[in-house]
């Protein structure tokens, strides 16, 4: 339940950073504020690692309740 309740609005995160970034490169007409694919770039890139993050906690606490006897 917890994965679900993360995973959901992590992935509209990570979606929209991703959009948003494709968009400005694909523009190329430098109305990008300062720093602005910077720090999409970053949300991406913590979104992710948030999300993989996650993966092993899940994995970990599987294996807790089915412990290998």
């Amino acid at each position: 339940m917890l994965r679900h309740e993360l995973n959901n609005p992590l992935t509209g995160i990570l979606g929209n950073a991703e959009l948003l970034l494709v968009e400005i490169r694909r523009k190329k007409d430098g109305k990008v504020p300062g720093g602005g694919e910077q720090r999409l770039e970053t949300i991406a890139t913590l979104a992710v690692r948030l999300r993989e993050t996650m993966r092993r906690l899940s994995e970990e606490w599987e294996a807790r309740k089915h412990p290998v006897v």
